[in-house]
C-alpha cells in the first residue's frame, strides 16, 4: 500500500521549474512537499529555504545536481530533483536517473552477511578461513617492513567492521602500494588499469599478499567487503548478484539497483563530477560512457551498485522499521539491533569519524556534541564517494537522502554536512536534540 501511495504522489508532482528569484537557470524538475509536513514536524518555510538553498548550490557550481528525499513515521515529507544529470548537455537530472552509489553499498553488504548468520551458515565471530582456507594463516606487512605470520584469526566480524588487515588502493600504506602493483583494484574502475577480470580474479590478486595489520588491532577503511563478497558466494554456492537480487532487491521491490548499467538505463545514468581546486566542477565520466556499462568486471560489496534514490530509500525505511517493509522482511528485529549496534573500540587508524562510533558497516552516533554537523544520539548513517547519503534517525522516525554525483570534496562546504543541518533546520518536532 505505501509503495501504491509514493507512486500516486509522484504522478500528480512532476513540474518543470520556471526558476527561483526570477532566474530559470536552474531545472527543478521534481519537487513535492507533503501536505502533511507541519504535522509531521516539519517547518514549510524551512523546507522551501532547503529547496532554495540546493537551487542556489546548481547555479553557483557547487553541485551539479541533487535528488532529495526526507520521510518521517514512513510518510514521505519531501522529494526534490534539482539541477542536471549532465550540465554539459544541460540533462535536467530527474527521480529515475541513476547514480553511483560506492560505499552505501557497504551496508547492503553487512545485510547480506545477517541473513546469512540468520540461516545459520556462519556467525559473526565464525573464522573466516572456513570458507577461506587462504587465510587460515595470514601474513602481516609489518611497521619494519617485514612479513609475519598473523598473531589473529580473521572474523566474519573482522570483515564488516573494517578490521580485518585489508587496505585500499587509494590509501598510502605499504600494503596499499602492493595492491596498486598487483592490480587489487575495487570500484573506481575508470581510474586504474589491469582491473580483475572477475571476483574470483580479484581475489586471487589479494589473497596472495600480506594485511597491512593483524585482525581486530585497527580499523583500516579498505577492500573488506569484496572479500566477504567471496565469502557470501562461497557460503551460498550461488553468485553475488542472484543472493543480492533474492535476498533484498526483489522483497523489498528494488527494482532499479544493480552491479553495471545496459541498454536504455545508460539514458538515466547521471554524469559523474570532481571539484578541482578552486571549486570548479569538472566532469570525470559521461554517463552514457561509463565503465558501468554491463557486463563490469566484477560484483563489488564494497562500492559497485548503482541505483535511484527511491529504492535505497526502501531500504533504509525497511531497517527503520525493524527489517520489514509491506510486510517484506529481509532482516529480524534482533538483526537490526546488532546492525545498529556499536561494536568493540579498536585502534581507530585512517577511519576514526567525530562523534561517531563504528557498527557493521555503518556509523553510529554516540556524542552528537563532537561531531561537525547537528546530530541526534543514535542516529545511524554512511555516505557514498561522490556525496550520496543517507541516515535514519530512529527516535525521530525519520529517514534522510541526498544522492548527488560529485566526487570528493569542495574547498568551501561540506555537501554532507550541508544536507544534514538543512533537515534538522526545517526539522521542528519535540524529539529533536543535540
Amino acid at each position: 500500500m505505501q509503495r501504491i501511495a509514493l507512486a500516486f504522489c509522484l504522478s500528480f508532482a512532476v513540474i518543470v521549474n520556471p526558476g527561483f528569484a526570477g532566474e530559470p537557470d536552474v531545472p527543478v524538475t521534481l519537487f513535492w512537499t507533503s501536505p502533511l509536513a507541519t504535522e509531521l514536524g516539519f517547518n514549510e518555510k524551512e523546507l522551501t529555504t532547503l529547496r532554495d538553498a540546493y537551487v542556489q548550490d546548481v547555479r553557483n557550481g557547487k553541485l551539479p545536481g541533487a535528488n532529495l528525499m526526507i520521510s518521517r513515521e514512513g510518510r514521505v515529507v519531501l522529494r526534490g530533483s534539482i539541477g542536471f544529470a549532465d550540465r554539459e548537455s544541460q540533462t535536467a537530472l530527474s527521480f529515475s536517473h541513476l547514480f553511483r552509489l560506492y560505499s552505501m553499498t557497504k551496508p547492503v553488504a553487512s545485510v547480506l552477511a545477517l541473513q546469512q548468520i540468520e540461516s545459520g551458515l556462519y556467525q559473526l565471530d565464525t573464522p573466516v578461513a572456513d570458507f577461506l582456507p587462504e587465510y587460515s594463516e595470514p601474513m602481516v606487512f609489518d611497521k619494519q617492513g617485514r612479513v609475519r605470520a598473523s598473531r589473529a584469526r580473521m572474523t566474519i566480524r573482522h570483515l564488516l567492521t573494517h578490521t580485518a588487515g585489508f587496505s585500499a588502493v587509494w590509501n598510502e600504506d605499504a600494503v596499499a602500494k602492493l595492491y596498486r602493483e598487483r592490480g587489487v583494484v575495487e570500484h573506481f574502475p575508470n581510474e586504474y588499469g589491469n582491473v580483475p577480470a572477475s571476483l574470483t580474479d580479484f581475489y586471487l590478486r589479494i589473497s596472495s599478499l600480506p594485511l597491512l595489520h593483524d585482525p581486530g588491532t585497527r580499523r583500516t577503511y579498505g577492500v573488506s567487503n569484496d572479500v566477504q563478497g567471496v565469502l557470501v558466494e562461497r557460503a551460498a554456492g550461488v553468485d553475488l548478484a542472484s543472493i543480492l537480487r533474492s535476498g533484498l532487491l526483489e522483497p523489498l521491490g528494488m527494482d532499479d539497483t544493480f552491479f553495471c548499467v545496459s541498454g536504455h538505463d545508460l539514458k538515466r545514468f547521471a554524469s559523474l563530477y570532481e571539484h578541482g581546486d578552486g571549486g570548479e566542477l569538472n566532469r570525470v565520466e559521461e554517463g552514457r560512457n561509463t565503465a558501468y556499462e554491463c557486463p563490469v568486471a566484477f560484483a563489488s560489496l564494497s562500492g559497485g551498485l548503482v541505483g535511484v534514490i527511491s529504492d535505497y530509500w526502501r531500504f533504509a525505511e525497511a531497517l527503520r522499521l525493524g527489517g520489514v517493509l509491506d510486510e517484506a522482511r529481509i532482516l529480524s528485529r534482533e538483526s537490526v539491533e546488532l546492525l545498529f549496534r556499536p561494536q568493540p573500540d579498536v585502534d581507530e587508524g585512517d577511519a576514526w569519524i567525530p562523534g561517531a562510533e563504528w557498527g557493521l558497516g555503518l556509523a553510529i552516533v554516540a556524542d552528537p556534541s563532537k561531531s561537525e554537523r547537528r546530530e541526534v544520539k543514535d542516529n545511524v548513517y554512511w555516505s557514498g564517494a561522490a556525496n550520496t547519503s543517507f541516515w535514519i534517525d530512529p527516535s525521530n522516525k525519520l529517514v534522510a537522502l541526498i544522492f548527488t554525483q560529485v566526487r570528493g570534496s569542495h574547498p568551501d562546504f561540506s555537501i554532507q554536512t550541508d544536507f544534514r543541518n538543512r533537515v534538522y533546520s526545517a526539522y521542528s518536532g519535540t524529539n529533536r536534540r543535540r
